[in-house]
């Protein structure tokens, strides 16, 4: 999911700045002033994250050159998105580092700039103009704070995960945890499990969940904190006890100076998959030639202590969406369900979910053009406006949310039930049906036909978003970009696009939008609707972007203003939005007052 997107060097933004995505995102200033930037670099990204694709999209961008800022002289372009390792309570954020296109370093960060993981390709040339480079790549972890989330048990645990501790069985003093003790603990718990989630109104579709994380929490209370992930053995007699202390530091060392990889001409991203998941065998390696300078030249071996194997072996934490189907074949289903199938990830494996979330979430990026409108009465299915190819996207869907449709036509004063006729599955001509009477779209005046293709490009979207949320095991959730939805309305139905976006994110759940828009109406309905308690503080946020003239040391070229429980404003807006009606109305009686004199 996108929740926060912070941007230097790209465009306007020169130094770094955060955008929160929230329900409703407004984007408001004067014109040139940069609004498009921010979702300009949206749809960049929607062509995928590792390599910025300048030939297609709706982005208009050029090649890399041309986006960094003009006054910065930097190479590197950063983007920074807000993110979450599964069960850790902490946000995280993922800094991406881009330079001719590519990018060249991640970091993984924690409430702090120093990363934990940093992965860095050292390169010196691109291969023949590919995503395949020539270089050496660096690694660096910050180990201690890694584990450090273990030992301080960060982990997302409930209220109601604490009242059904009392219920689970602890593990023997001698048994580590695994995953198959948690198989076997949900074999245990299975006898009850129904009437003790009952009793203590607990969703019986986490139970899973619940076992995991509190096994977990009992495994941690017996760990000592070492900070050691092995055992080391010299022939039978165990020694890592005696020299716990030189081996950490050695380790920390080897962690935090970073190492150094041949590339294998694959992408960033597979190439950090890699060394990470390699980071244990590297560990082992590094403990094997330390042994060795230490004088020890019998032979050494190296197992996972307790505190390892939560660090690297045991798969104890699943992929998204697989406990629904745990749950319900706990509780009859005719499927036999083994844990063992589900918990498929280790702990530091966790650290690499980021990726494909953030390329789900950019799937899932939806854009409304300001050319979306026309009033041809024939749609071709390749048409100049984004109506044509949403009218037969929206027949394609066999018209699916009527109701919500309805409900959205009415609000802007639009009577009647939408038709659509294809010919040859070539064109299209769009109906409105009023008491049997077909009335074609483009007779409505290009107001109505610049809103129908927003409502119709959100219906669209639910049938391809939910076919994949029920793949991911997630709710429904989408960003959509809009330009300018008030664009040839009248004043009074400029107010209800306000009411408008209400309805749609209190029909579709995770459905977020970004609009771009000059109308003080729209802005002054949302603020009405949040004084009359439809609309929460948390549900819209406003970003001003001053034109160049007006930034100062005090004053940002971006500033967030909200909306408060009272409707009123948080900050004021730079000149010429809400004051240029006023400043004209004076004007003009100050030219009254001296024609008169």
């Amino acid at each position: 999911m996108l929740r926060k997107i912070g941007i230097q060097n790209f465009r306007v933004f020169k130094e770094f700045t955060e955008f929160e995505i929230k329900p409703l995102t407004l984007l408001i200033g004067p014109n040139n002033s940069g609004k498009s930037s921010f979702t300009k670099l949206l749809l960049l990204l929607k062509n995928g994250i590792n390599e910025l694709d300048f030939k297609i999209g709706d982005h208009n961008l050029e090649d890399f050159s041309k986006v960094l800022n003009w006054d910065l002289k930097e190479e590197n372009l950063k983007v920074r998105f807000e993110n979450s390792v599964q069960i850790l309570s902490q946000i995280f954020f993922l800094d991406l580092y881009y330079y001719d296109g590519y990018c060249t370093k991640i970091n993984i960060c924690c409430g702090k700039d120093s990363p934990l993981i940093s992965y860095e390709l050292k390169r010196s040339s691109f291969v023949n103009g590919s995503n395949a480079y020539d270089g050496f790549q660096e690694l660096k972890l910050d180990f201690k704070s890694i584990v450090n989330m273990i030992y301080d048990k960060d982990f997302v645990i409930t209220d109601e995960e604490l009242k059904l501790k009392d219920f689970v069985p602890k593990s023997d003093e001698n048994q580590e945890v695994s995953n198959i003790n948690l198989l076997n603990l949900q074999n245990q718990m299975d006898n009850h499990i129904s009437d003790c989630l009952t009793s203590l109104e607990l969703p019986s579709d986490q139970y899973m969940l619940y076992l995991r994380n509190i096994a977990l929490n009992n495994e941690i209370d017996k760990l000592d904190r070492d900070y050691m992930p092995y055992k080391i053995f010299i022939g039978d007699k165990i020694i890592s006890h005696t020299l716990s202390k030189r081996i950490i530091k050695a380790l920390i060392s080897f962690y935090d100076s970073g190492n150094y990889y041949n590339p294998q001409h694959g992408s960033i991203f597979n190439e950090f998959e890699n060394e990470l998941l390699n980071l244990d065998k590297n560990s082992k390696a590094f403990i094997f030639e330390y042994m060795g300078n230490l004088g020890f030249h019998d032979e050494v071996k190296v197992e996972h202590s307790s505190l390892g194997k939560i660090l690297f072996s045991e798969k104890l934490f699943y992929a998204t969406g697989t406990f629904t189907k745990i749950g319900i074949a706990a509780f009859g289903g005719s499927d036999v369900i083994d844990a063992r199938d589900y918990y498929s990830r280790t702990y530091f494996q966790m650290f690499l979910t980021y990726n494909q979330k953030l390329i789900d979430a950019f799937k899932n990026v939806e854009y409304i053009s300001a050319n979306r409108g026309n009033q041809k009465r024939v749609l071709l299915n390749k048409g100049e406006s984004q109506m044509d190819e949403i009218v037969v996207r929206f027949t394609e869907n066999n018209f699916t949310n009527l109701d919500y449709i309805k409900k959205s036509l009415a609000i802007f004063e639009i009577d009647g039930e939408i038709e659509v006729e294809r010919f040859q599955n070539y064109a299209s001509v769009f109906y409105l049906v009023q008491n049997d009477k077909k009335i074609p779209i483009s007779d409505l005046g290009f107001g109505y036909s610049q809103i129908v293709p927003i409502i119709l490009k959100i219906v669209n979207s639910t049938g391809k978003i939910g076919e994949l949320a029920f793949q991911l095991g997630a709710y429904s959730e989408a960003v959509f970009i809009i330009e300018e939805p008030e664009a040839n309305l009248h004043p009074s139905l400029q107010s209800k696009i306000a009411d408008f976006l209400l309805l749609t994110i209190q029909t579709f759940e995770g459905y977020r939008f970004i609009i771009e828009t000059h109308s003080e109406y729209l802005i002054r309905k949302l603020q009405f609707l949040t004084a009359q308690k439809k609309l929460s503080t948390s549900d819209t946020v406003i970003y001003y972007f001053n034109d160049k003239k007006y930034v100062t040391e005090k004053e940002e070229k971006v500033k967030s203003i909200e909306i408060n429980e009272l409707g009123g404003l948080t900050d004021t807006f730079g000149p010429g939005f809400y004051d240029e009606a006023t400043n004209l109305q004076f004007s003009l009686h100050k030219l009254n007052q001296s024609q008169n004199n």
